[in-house]
């Protein structure tokens, strides 16, 4: 889960910031597979809801990167926050091979190592996909999807180019 207040940290102080967002559906889905449902469907919608408005009125001072832009081109978060700040991070393209062997170090460490499920490591999986499916349908009669979807539209609008 992100923290609004590092956010409007980072813009007090001048540092550059990078917000990633992405879809109610989607991330409370993935917080409730990766909590295994130890929070409740409304806890994890309004924490989500509370980020994005505290997030909202800084929104002149930071970047905004949607999670699927991130998932696809990881890139674009330097190019966003060295054409925003004026800085010079630099970027290097990784190749499928050595995204395939991080992922797979990640499977095989994290989990094990700590005693948890497979599906617990930070990567996509199928068993992981099929749980958030299934919360997904179950999340989508929400009320409260509504007033966050909202919310995300409100930061998500800010990270167009």
């Amino acid at each position: 889960m992100h923290a609004a207040f590092q956010v409007r940290r980072a813009v007090r102080l001048g540092v550059p910031c990078c917000v990633l967002v992405r879809s109610p559906l989607d991330a409370v889905a993935s917080t409730l597979v990766m909590d295994r449902e130890r929070v409740s469907d409304d806890a994890c919608y309004l924490s989500y809801i509370r980020f994005h408005r505290r997030v909202a009125p800084v929104l002149d001072h930071l970047v905004v990167c949607r999670f699927e832009e991130v998932v696809d081109d990881p890139s674009v978060v330097v190019e966003r926050l060295n054409g925003r700040f004026g800085t010079s991070f630099a970027t290097e393209p990784v190749t499928r091979e050595e995204e395939d062997s991080m992922l797979a170090a990640i499977r095989r460490r994290r989990p094990k190592r700590v005693g948890l499920p497979e599906f617990l490591a930070a990567v996509p999986s199928e068993e992981k996909e099929a749980r958030k499916d299934q919360l997904r349908a179950r999340l989508a009669g929400n009320p409260l999807l509504r007033e966050a979807e909202a919310a995300y539209r409100a930061v998500a609008g800010a990270g167009r180019p």
